[in-house]
């Protein structure tokens, strides 16, 4: 059985949103049932929509998605073709699988701005659709010590 993580409700809609879409993409009924594969297999999936692969197997094309995605994450560096394919998909795996990433241990002391728990990442409109500033942020992961 796959690990849980700690998935929650905010209030805060544009979140919230997020979580109901990883729940129905995992046909969970609450968040709390949610695992590190139901997380790994939305990642994958957003990945495949984001037009990700055809950056590794077309360098030069960019996907058709990229314009509408830039409306959504304005600025957002997985979009931004001046960045390079391998800045685009390291910025895409940044964002996609926070899940799986470490504690920033800078944030330490900092809560996260939406859930008042500690913080664990920066986030901004780069991450967070339709965000307009840079916030302390927690991301999905396994419930352990954030900083031992």
């Amino acid at each position: 059985m796959s690990q849980q993580v700690h998935v929650r409700y905010t209030g805060h809609p544009l979140l919230d949103v997020g979580v109901a879409a990883l729940c129905a993409m995992a046909f969970k009924t609450t968040p709390a049932d949610l695992t590190i594969s139901d997380l790994d297999a939305a990642a994958n999936e957003l990945e495949n929509a984001y037009g990700l692969p055809s950056l590794l197997k077309e360098p030069r094309q960019t996907p058709w998605i990229n314009s509408y995605l830039s409306c959504v994450y304005p600025n957002g560096a997985f979009t931004n073709p001046t960045m390079g394919n391998d800045g685009r998909i390291a910025e895409a795996n940044r964002a996609l699988r926070s899940h799986n990433a470490p504690v920033d241990r800078s944030l330490a002391g900092k809560q996260c701005v939406f859930s008042g728990e500690p913080a664990t990442t920066m986030a901004d409109r780069c991450h967070v659709p339709l965000f307009q500033a840079a916030v302390c942020s927690t991301s999905p992961r396994p419930r352990r010590e954030v900083y031992p």
